[in-house]
């Protein structure tokens, strides 16, 4: 193709591309019509004036006239509601970041900041406004769960000054709950024994007016306080105490005995000196094989002691081939309940009951029991749905060679010993002894092992670690525990000429000085005294609420042990409760 006839091609191309473009136009040019009816129909004439008409009629709404002349929208309730939960969102934001500031703060080393830190979230929670019942309770549990965690660090580095060698245990809780109970109404009789027949249980629970009466109790505002706290510890517990029942072959539902005995606490301990989680008394932890020494308690290891209750509950369950005789001997002793079945000639605890045949307590222990078992299986209908229960103890098990010190673990692992302590409650001093299993929080037994390893064996109860803190140098760290810088220098060989930096962990040739006791939660942290402010409505299963007295209740077949009660209702105790023989 020649240059000219290019050109040609180029002039033509876009004159076409016009005439067909001017084609599918409504375009009045002499081209249009031609190509206009070689593509489309010829359009309809339309009235526009009568096209917009019924457009408008088609789109008409019937809307009422002065919809809301009469009664205007209210919505000023909910536009409160809303601003509410923002408010207690921003709340609750504002508090964990300050929560937040003082962990890093205190793992910095500026205790002070931390202290400060952590008092400001604390009253950003106590001083909320008034919300509803949801929003209060939210504010409760973490407020709760809050002072827990900084009671945990404050007395481990804020000025506690809470002893090592001191362990806290509880008050149980049986007596003031058993002492809660009163009659019932008539006309709430019908609807609880339907929920009662309606319940699945592998024990039985009958319809007696007992039972009516603990389950009113417990679904006022502070039988259900006190239930929803209890309930709300098993969380740590429950899928144990599940797997080991089941092992044992007993009925699941037994969980609950230990609602009313200690609260779920591994530490409860009651005036009549039963210990632990299941309250044995240390004529019987014997007998199921729980072993109690100067150092350990197997009393208070959770699942050491639950093993123990489920074998105790099966032996009552063959002795009396009845599950509320079972639970009525858990309670007073199983001597006490033959007797009371020789007396009258009655094996029925419910004919045993209406005979006064058994002590008072036990008269309401068992419907006390029975009355948690359909409420926990009832959660929707008695405000129970809601609950949030605490997480699961997750630990990997360190099995200890030599004697070793808490301080030097807590340290290796980098928790406070108050942390160390709850995943250990049958230790009794601070030192851990050969042969224990010591449990550490999951996934930190590696870093354990190597820095136990670091030191020599013999060494373990006496030496600890010292994690350098900002600012520190060798000389200040050795006078600080009063030894040769030297001395300190040879236990670190590892250690450069350089000064340590902030976070290094040195080993420290010295021995444990115990410091001043304290045996309460109360230090000269406000944040102590706050927590203290919230615990004054909190259950008496919590540390240092209920205040000890002498028994004047039944002996039950359960375990010894003694401690000390001081001001405060805390009990404390250096050595093992010394055993006494309470057996029915």
């Amino acid at each position: 193709m020649t240059r000219i006839q290019r050109a040609a091609v180029q002039v033509v191309l876009p004159l076409g591309l016009i005439v067909l473009n001017s084609g599918c136009s409504a375009s009045t040019s002499r081209f249009s019509s031609p190509v206009k009816n070689s593509f489309l129909p010829n359009a309809p004439l339309v009235d526009m004036e009568e096209a917009g008409a019924s457009i408008a009629k088609e789109n008409k709404i019937d809307t009422p006239p002065a919809l809301y002349s009469k009664e205007p929208p209210n919505l000023t309730q909910s536009t409160q509601a809303m601003l509410r939960l923002t408010a207690l969102e921003t709340r609750l934001r504002k508090a964990e970041a300050q929560f937040e500031e003082g962990k890093k703060a205190y793992n910095q080393g500026s205790f002070e900041q931390a202290r400060s830190h952590f008092n400001g979230a604390v009253d950003l929670l106590l001083e909320a406004p008034n919300q509803d019942e949801a929003g209060r309770q939210r504010l409760e549990r973490r407020l709760e769960e809050m002072v827990e965690a900084i009671y945990r660090y404050d007395i481990s580095g804020l000025g506690a000054a809470e002893s090592p060698e001191k362990f806290v245990f509880e008050s149980s809780p049986r007596d003031s709950i058993l002492d809660m109970t009163f009659p019932v109404a008539p006309r709430v009789e019908g609807g609880v024994r339907s929920i009662i027949a309606a319940t699945q249980s592998s024990l039985p629970i009958d319809a007696h007016e007992s039972v009516f009466s603990a389950i009113t109790n417990f679904s006022g505002d502070r039988g259900r306080k006190i239930l929803e706290h209890n309930l709300r510890r098993s969380g740590k517990y429950r899928a144990m105490i599940q797997r080991v029942f089941n092992e044992e072959g007993v009925p699941g539902e037994l969980m609950y005995v230990a609602v009313l005995e200690s609260g779920f606490s591994p530490r409860a301990v009651s005036p009549a000196s039963a210990v632990g989680m299941w309250q044995f008394m240390s004529p019987t932890a014997r007998d199921f094989q729980l072993n109690i020494s100067a150092f350990a308690d197997d009393r208070m290891d959770p699942e050491k002691a639950t093993r123990a209750s489920a074998k105790y509950f099966k032996f009552l369950y063959n002795m009396f081939g009845d599950w509320n005789l079972a639970l009525a001997a858990y309670n007073c002793g199983p001597g006490c309940v033959d007797r009371a079945i020789q007396r009258t000639g009655y094996a029925d605890y419910w004919k045993l009951r209406e005979m006064h045949a058994l002590p008072r307590d036990t008269d309401q222990y068992v419907p006390v029991i029975l009355a948690f078992i359909v409420m926990a299986k009832n959660p929707s209908l008695y405000g129970l749905d809601t609950l949030k229960y605490d997480d699961p103890i997750e630990y990997d098990t360190l099995d200890v060679a030599q004697h070793t010190h808490l301080e030097l673990i807590a340290a290796a692992c980098d928790k406070p010993v108050a942390d160390l302590r709850d995943m250990n409650p049958a230790l009794l001093k601070a030192v851990a002894p050969a042969g224990y299993q010591m449990r550490v929080p999951k996934g930190s037994l590696n870093k354990v092992v190597a820095a136990i390893d670091a030191v020599p064996a013999d060494k373990r109860a006496g030496w600890k670690f010292h994690r350098v803190e900002r600012g520190e140098t060798v000389a200040s760290i050795a006078k600080k525990y009063r030894m040769q810088q030297s001395s300190l220098t040879a236990a670190n060989v590892s250690m450069s000429d350089d000064e340590p930096e902030a976070g290094d962990l040195l080993l420290v040739p010295a021995s444990y000085v115990p410091e001043t006791v304290v045996t309460s939660r109360s230090s000269n942290s406000r944040t102590a005294a706050r927590g203290a402010k919230r615990s004054a409505s909190a259950p008496a299963a919590r540390r240092g609420t209920t205040k000890s007295k002498a028994s004047t209740k039944p002996t039950s077949a359960r375990s010894g042990g003694s401690s000390t009660a001081t001001k405060s209702g805390v009990r404390t105790a250096t050595k093992a409760p010394a055993p006494r023989n309470r057996r029915a």
